[in-house]
Order: C-alpha cells, then structure tokens, then sequence
C-alpha cells in the first residue's frame, strides 16, 4: 500500500473539503506511516453516494423515515464509515422491533458529526451494539417509551444526552461513567433513586431530574462536577436531602415541590449564584444561606 493510501486511513473523522496538508502535518501519524504526501487520493463519489442511498431506501421502505443533513451538498465516505452532520429519524406506527434494531445498528457506519435525533418514536429499547455509534453532537431520545439502558451505555462519546420523557425506574451504576460534554436530561421519567456513582458523570451546563419519583438523592450528590451550573429536582418525593449538599456551587438549584422538612446542616455552605428555589416544600422559616444570592420560598 501506498504511503497516501496509509495516511489517508487514519483522517476518517474528516469530511474531504476539511483536509488540507496543515491537517495531515498536524494530525498524530501512528509509526511507520508516512506523514508527507504529493496528493489526496482520489474518491469514488459515485458509488459512496450510491451506498448511502441504497441504506436509505431500503429501510425507508420498511418504515423508517430518515432525514440526513450533510456536511455540503453531498457526503462522502474514508474507508468504511461515513460522515454526515445530522439524522433525523421516525418510525412508523406498527413497524416491527427487527427492524428498528437492524437500522440502529447499521448507524454505526455513520460518523455523525452533529446530532442524532430518535425523539418521538414509541422506542421501547435499544441495542447493546447502539453505544458504538459516533456522534459528535447531542443524542435526542426524548419522548419514546424507554424503561431500561443497554449496560454499555457509558461508552457513547457524545455531548449533551436527553432522555426526557420516558419510562426510566432506574440506572445502572456504569452510567455514572458517562462523559459528556454538554448538558444531562433526565425529566418526566419514572426514576424513583439513583446510583451513588451518579456524582461521577462528567457533564457541563444543566443537569434536569425534575418530574420523577425521587425519594432521596445519592449521599455524594453534591460532589458533582462544578461544570453543572443549573441543577432541575423539582417535582419529585424528596424529604431529606444528603449532607453533601453544601458543596454546591451553581448559578441556579430548584428544589420546588417536595416534601423537604428541614435542610442539612452544611446547607449554609452552598452557593448559589442567582436563584435557590424552595417553593412548595415543608421549610418555614428557613434563612437564607449566606452565599445564596436570591431565594424563593
């Protein structure tokens, strides 16, 4: 194999109007591969795009409607994969279970560089081998009708996950290995407790778990990341909150709507940038936190 052939198989995460020699000088060549080239290799348009539209007719006729957004006009594929900047998904009513497995399988020839978008489409579960899809962007299964994860659902590299709307009682404990890079949305689920690993996603922005059917929270809560910012538990059963709760440092905590009676001693250590929100508890009388800019009761 040529050296343009061995270096073009390691750049698969870019789309073909993104190369430049700046982006092969400065991207990491494994050893014993050539970094210089003279040209890019030339790639068979035709037949990338004829494979796509292929996979997409086929399971458009079995009731998938698929809605890509390129990267251009047109997307092309590095060895096997192919990159493309969002998908839309919808299945139709009745469509069986077979089918809806084999099409989210077949996503994990996708480098999706955006988002992926599975709202809205009365899912009831999915596949262990979903968790290798690539998506750069945000994960939306909001509204679908999930009670349970795959276990390996730690392994998507994604950014902002939501999972509003679903049938959720509870998370394994591996999903408190999750990385994210932006926002986790957990609301109008039916959650009732969360792993004490939960403190350890990495996640940055907002953190939404209201509407569920928390009873308490993880005793190590207030140990997460301080890139959550914006933290949602209104709406739930919670009466007694953990004392690690004084370690919060967010712009805006709401705790509205539970039957919380009375707060942890280290709560006067809790920071809240602009609003604490107690509306609707059991707390009469609480004083405000020292480093708590506005509270509402």
């Amino acid at each position: 194999m040529g050296s343009n052939q061995s270096t073009i198989k390691y750049i698969s995460k870019y789309h073909i109007s993104d190369i430049t020699e700046d982006v092969i000088d400065n991207f990491r060549i494994p050893n014993g591969v050539t970094k210089k080239y003279n040209k890019i290799p030339e790639i068979n348009k035709e037949n990338n795009n004829k494979r796509v539209d292929n996979w997409k007719n086929y399971f458009q006729k079995k009731g998938v409607k698929i809605n890509l957004f390129y990267i251009t006009d047109k997307f092309y594929v590095y060895t096997h994969r192919i990159s493309v900047r969002q998908i839309c998904i919808e299945f139709v009513d009745n469509i069986d279970s077979k089918t809806i497995n084999d099409f989210l399988c077949s996503l994990r020839d996708f480098d999706i560089i955006g988002s992926l978008d599975l709202s809205n489409n009365k899912l009831v579960t999915l596949p262990e081998s979903f968790t290798q899809v690539k998506i750069g962007g945000n994960l939306d299964l909001t509204h679908n009708k999930l009670a349970t994860l795959p276990e390996t659902f730690e392994n998507l590299q994604i950014s902002s996950l939501f999972l509003g709307n679903n049938l959720l009682t509870t998370l394994s404990p591996t999903f408190g290995n999750l990385r994210l890079g932006g926002s986790l949305a957990l609301y109008d689920n039916l959650l009732t407790i969360l792993p004490e690993t939960f403190s350890q996603i990495q996640m940055s922005g907002t953190l939404n778990l209201k509407n569920n059917k928390l009873k308490t929270l993880p005793s190590n809560f207030g140990h997460i990341t301080r890139r959550v910012n914006v933290i949602y538990l209104q709406d739930n059963q919670i009466d007694i909150l953990p004392e690690s709760m004084g370690n919060l440092k967010v712009v805006l905590l709401d705790l509205s709507n539970n039957p919380i009676n009375r707060l942890p001693e280290t709560f006067d250590n809790i920071i809240v940038d602009s609003e604490l929100r107690l509306k609707g508890t059991e707390i009469n009388g609480c004083k405000k936190p020292p480093n708590v800019t506005h509270m509402k009761l």
